[in-house]
């Protein structure tokens, strides 16, 4: 286990064009084993072809190849491929899902979001809420950093609709209890609609979603070494067949003519358009990558990655590690008197990526300074060595803010 960065940093091809760098952005993006890109230049070197459209050699090669892969990440997820929904990401997911749901609900309804969730588990509800008047209620975090579950459960009453909260949060890195959250609501409105918001769980824990038992659970491919711009949706059947697709045109249709449309059965109905097959298929391949190394080896490895930098750093006066003791593949930490934008400049002139600011959390709270906080984020392709360098270069860089402020 303690070689698994040694073993695995030759995968990823990005550090044979960047040897220098240290990256420690990956709740940002994963950076892609070799495998993965291998698979995209694949596609567009033997493939470069459409699944519903023709009947040719080419045809039923795309088509083979989408079942296997939409198979293999519904087994991924413990789900059925029927529940599962493309999309070009998280963000593009959960604006659709929230218009969609919004458009079901009546003018009064609830729905509760937190003032930790990520923009793109936020805005979506407040915007498209806006014209049915739905009203808004924010659970709160325990001292654990978790969403309170018990008073949550307080806030849920026969006019709560949707709750959409992160597995993860993307700052403070907490795993949310999404099975206790389950109960909750279940104990108050079994109508209201689950949404979770994946992005920061899949591919750094396990995600066994007939264990957890969200109504919606989406995430982004882009953040488990897959590509860019592809995404998945799951949707419980029982509401999938309820809700309209998410787009219209080509692909998922049977007919339509001027006075009559008839729409393909769910889950091809919301097949509008080309779909993203490179990105489908390169998610089939992370998974194959994660599966090998075994989700439970990468969530112990970056926790330990975690637990050491939180050892290096605990004792820099000018540094608060907000997650303290947190189990997390992040450490969160607020820059005190010097500003984190600084420090990232400075070190990123050192070849050591990292993420300062507000990390698309913006609603001001009692536990940190969005604008002061710096988040280191690890995957496997990280080693303790580099965290030295980072510890090292930091104190270079407070040496230096050290004698400004004593002028």
């Amino acid at each position: 286990m303690n070689n698994l960065d040694k073993n695995k940093k030759k995968e990823f091809p990005f550090f044979k064009e960047n040897k220098k760098l240290i990256y420690f952005d990956s709740a940002l993006t994963s950076l892609k084993p070799k495998l993965v890109i291998d698979e995209i230049t694949n596609f567009y070197t033997k493939l470069n072809y459409s699944n519903f459209r023709s009947v040719n050699v080419l045809s039923e090669k795309i088509n083979i190849k989408f079942e296997e892969a939409i198979e293999k990440i519904a087994n991924f997820l413990n789900v059925q491929k029927e529940e599962l929904i493309f999309t070009a990401g998280a963000t593009d997911g959960l604006n659709d899902l929230a218009r969609v749901l919004i458009k079901r609900l009546k003018r009064n309804d609830e729905i509760i979001l937190g003032d930790f969730e990520h923009a793109s588990n936020f805005l979506p509800w407040i915007e498209y809420g806006k014209e049915k008047k739905i009203k808004f209620k924010y659970y709160k975090i325990n001292e654990k950093f978790e969403i309170d579950v018990s008073d949550l459960e307080k806030k849920i009453n026969e006019k709560t609709k949707i709750i959409s909260i992160a597995h993860v949060f993307n700052t403070l890195g907490t795993t949310n209890n999404i099975k206790e959250i389950r109960k909750a609501i279940n104990k108050k409105n079994k109508d209201c609609i689950l949404v979770v918001d994946g992005a920061q769980a899949v591919g750094h824990i396990e995600t066994n979603l007939k264990t957890l038992d969200p109504d919606c659970y989406l995430f982004s491919g882009h953040k488990m070494f897959a590509s860019n711009g592809v995404g998945i949706c799951y949707i419980k059947n029982n509401l999938l067949n309820k809700i309209e697709p998410f787009k219209y045109g080509g692909g998922n249709n049977i007919d339509f003519q001027k006075d009559k449309i008839i729409y393909k059965n769910v889950p091809k109905n919301f097949y509008s358009g080309t779909l993203n097959y490179p990105g489908i298929f390169s998610l089939s391949k992370a998974i194959d990558f994660i599966e090998k190394i075994g989700i439970k080896n990468i969530e112990n490895y970056c926790n330990e990655l975690k637990n050491y930098a939180e050892e290096k750093l605990k004792n820099f006066e000018e540094i608060k590690i907000i997650n303290k003791n947190v189990k997390s593949s992040i450490l969160f930490l607020e820059m005190k008197n010097i500003p984190a934008e600084d420090i990232s400049y400075l070190l990123g002139r050192k070849n050591i990526l990292f993420r300062s600011g507000t990390n698309c959390v913006k609603i001001k709270n009692e536990y940190f300074n969005q604008n002061k906080t710096i988040r280191l984020s690890f995957h496997i392709y990280n080693e303790k060595k580099e965290i030295d360098k980072f510890v090292n270069e930091l104190e270079n860089a407070l040496k230096t803010f050290r004698k400004l402020i004593n002028k």
